[in-house]
């Protein structure tokens, strides 16, 4: 660990739990200029020119997302899994465009996500959630749109006259999409 150049062959992490605290920030809403902010790179590598891992695997994880400007409860992930190939942290990788948090390749999944719609009249349930983020791929499998009633209590829960619905898609697939953004 004393050297400025440290290469590993492999990470394998099991069962970690991550926690996320989120606080909107006027810098965050817009695009910072790189020449006058630091870069990741620039703030992770103060003693050390270049850190190179060949794969990360990530197996049963758990993400907590909260976000300081929410009264909501935190938004859970379970059962993460992610892989990242050829990792490298250095100079020539700071601004590279088609790595995603310095990796070549990285693929992250969610199984069995569910969460309530934001009028809690339904729940959106998720099967499995892979996105392909260095691809910019997302494919979500076993989604479906479940009233949280019967006919009966839904009709009760309206203020007014609507429809409910009942939607399941096998497969869904996005190709060439913003996921990051989806996500947030």
């Amino acid at each position: 660990i004393h050297s400025d150049h440290i290469s590993l062959d492999s990470i394998s992490v099991k069962d970690p739990v991550f926690e996320v605290y989120h606080q909107s920030r006027s810098y965050n809403k817009t695009e910072r200029k790189t020449d006058s902010a630091s870069t990741l790179y620039q703030r992770l590598m103060k003693q050390v020119k270049s850190l190179s891992v060949n794969s990360i695997i990530i197996k049963d994880g758990k993400l907590i997302g909260k976000n300081a400007d929410e009264k909501n409860k935190p938004k859970i992930f379970d059962n993460i899994n992610a892989s990242f190939d050829h990792l490298l942290i250095d100079s020539s990788t700071q601004f590279d465009k088609n790595r995603f948090l310095f990796s070549k390749g990285a693929e992250l999944s969610c199984r069995n996500f569910l969460t309530r719609t934001a009028d809690s009249l339904y729940f959106f349930k998720v099967g499995l959630l892979t996105v392909y983020a260095t691809e910019h791929k997302l494919i979500a499998r076993d989604v479906a749109l479940v009233p949280r009633w019967s006919k009966k209590e839904f009709e009760r829960k309206l203020t007014y006259l609507g429809d409910r619905y009942n939607l399941q898609f096998p497969k869904i697939i996005l190709n060439n999409s913003d996921w990051w953004s989806l996500a947030n």
